[in-house]
């Protein structure tokens, strides 16, 4: 699929990747299934991962404030393990 909406013209890439998306599965699910997935797969890709860098963020930040830095590095990086 990225393949194919690397083929049409695009900024950021979120048109075509909805179209081709709907394109490829609309044939197999019902559209507004396949709209459905569209819209979890979008934000599984993109807005899940964006709010998750907002809470490592601030946690790093508040350790920063509170002199704790090493610490909070060493929980935020095992629980990401």
């Amino acid at each position: 699929m990225i393949l194919m909406t690397n083929v049409i013209p695009h900024v950021a890439g979120i048109g075509p990747a909805e179209y081709m998306f709907i394109f490829i599965y609309g044939f197999y699910i019902a559209e507004a299934s396949v709209a459905s997935a569209m819209l979890l797969y979008r934000a599984a890709t993109c807005f899940f991962p964006f709010f998750v860098s907002i809470v490592v963020v601030l946690l790093v930040k508040r350790a920063e404030r509170s002199g704790n830095r090493t610490k909070h590095r060493k929980r935020i990086k095992n629980t990401l393990i």
